[in-house]
């Protein structure tokens, strides 16, 4: 048993030799080739959206003011509706009240 221990430590001692041998062979990469490759499509995605910004801000004040617009023309309505009916009860106070 005590030899099995040793032969599987030797081979995952080969094996990590290995694999920091094929991490020495790789080529190098300057840092400021990923960085310039990862900044481009950033560049591009801020030349999109920044103009897209105030219109999407705009259709949003739009959105609320012709809500509160409907909301205004709604309770004109409801007034309006609810007009005779007022009127024909502060008569009958009134004239109660003389």
């Amino acid at each position: 048993m005590h030899t099995e221990v040793k032969d599987g430590e030797q081979n995952a001692l080969e094996m990590l030799v290995g694999f920091l041998d094929w991490l020495d062979s790789l080529e190098r990469h300057p840092m400021m080739e990923v960085v310039s490759l990862y900044e481009k499509p950033q560049n591009i995605k801020s030349c999109i959206t920044e103009p897209l910004a105030p219109m999407d801000q705009a259709a949003a004040t739009k959105a609320t003011n012709l809500g509160a617009s409907s909301t205004l023309s709604q309770d004109v309505a409801r007034r309006q509706h609810l007009r005779p009916i007022w009127k024909r009860t502060t008569r009958k106070r009134g004239g109660n009240r003389k």
